[in-house]
């Protein structure tokens, strides 16, 4: 009977991810501009970054992620919070994130100059390694930056698109997957407390690109429950005496 070797499991090999967060929010300002962000929802959207960045494997070595935190500046600036060689240490990338200032005085449209900023955070990025840009905006997005979104895919770019607020123009165009044929990478949330919600995802969306092992997001612990009560023991009733029988004499 001739013997069969099993046909070997292909091994999937992982790959470093080189993962841009470009943060666009608006916070508001005087006089208070429409759709912005409150103290709160800048916090939330801190969160969500550093959140995900406790969910991926973030390191110096060669299979690790590196990430990297871009900031808009008005139309033609942006700010580099972190850069792709600093963003090897979770701590370092969550002081960073929390440092990180708000622009509320600017017009933080998406248009083409921020490609420039992503570009530019890319730079530095390793050869055989997953590029992947998480934008996070509750600003409407110009027709130029769906232009440079479109470019950078059909070069092998991978994006997903997070808005927070009412109806955006081009975020479903924006966050479409050219290897699904779907818009299954654009979301639209309708507040900055829904980011929570949108981490485990985040981290499964850039962990499948790149075969990069995930880590599970601490949940928030339980409350500690109140210990049950023991049941009050109602005290046992000494028995009643039996009343003393008088003693007769007897007669003489």
């Amino acid at each position: 009977t001739p013997t069969f070797n099993p046909t070997p499991v292909p091994t999937i090999q992982a790959r470093p991810v080189e993962l841009v967060f470009l943060v666009n929010v608006l916070t508001c300002g005087s006089p208070r501009h429409a759709g912005c962000a409150l103290e709160a929802d800048k916090n939330a959207s801190k969160n969500f970054v550093k959140a995900v960045v406790a969910g991926l494997p973030v390191g110096d070595a060669q299979t690790d992620a590196r990430v990297a935190v871009e900031q808009l500046q008005g139309i033609s600036h942006c700010h580099h919070e972190i850069t792709l060689k600093e963003g090897t240490s979770q701590s370092e990338i969550n002081k960073d994130v929390d440092q990180m200032h708000s622009w509320p005085w600017f017009d933080l449209t998406l248009q083409e100059y921020a490609w420039t900023c992503i570009e530019d955070a890319m730079k530095d990025s390793k050869t055989d390694s997953k590029k992947f840009v998480v934008v996070l905006t509750n600003q409407d997005f110009f027709p130029s930056f769906l232009d440079g979104a479109m470019k950078r895919k059909r070069l092998g770019l991978d994006i997903m698109a997070i808005g927070v607020g009412s109806e955006m123009h081009f975020l479903k165009q924006v966050g479409y997957n050219e290897k699904t044929r779907k818009f299954d990478r654009a979301f639209l949330l309708p507040s900055f407390e829904d980011l929570a919600d949108m981490e485990e995802k985040t981290i499964e969306t850039i962990c499948e690109v790149a075969s990069c092992e995930r880590f599970a997001v601490p949940a928030a612990a339980d409350p500690t429950p109140y210990p049950t009560p023991e049941p009050t023991l109602e005290p046992t009733p000494e028995p009643t005496p039996e009343p003393t029988k008088p003693v007769l004499q007897d007669k003489e």
